[in-house]
């Protein structure tokens, strides 16, 4: 079962039965959130990669080694 989910002109969709994420959310908004909900508790490393991971839809207890594997490659 698919839901369409209407946030402004932008249409998404959200796979309900799966129980994937709803990415209708950008990154920009994403990480405004993070940073407003918790003033000063993320640096900008933890930023990126939690945006990251969320999106990859990387479990909580791979995140350790993908969080290691994440930033031993250059970042642009």
């Amino acid at each position: 079962m698919r839901l369409l989910l209407i946030s402004g002109h932008k249409e998404t969709y959200h796979d309900k039965v799966n129980g994937l994420q709803d990415l209708s959310k950008t990154i920009p908004i994403v990480q405004y959130e993070m940073l407003s909900n918790h003033p000063y508790r993320y640096t900008q490393e933890d930023v990126l990669f939690e945006v990251f991971a969320e999106r990859s839809q990387i479990s909580k207890k791979e995140r350790a080694t993908a969080r290691e594997k994440f930033f031993s490659k250059g970042q642009p």
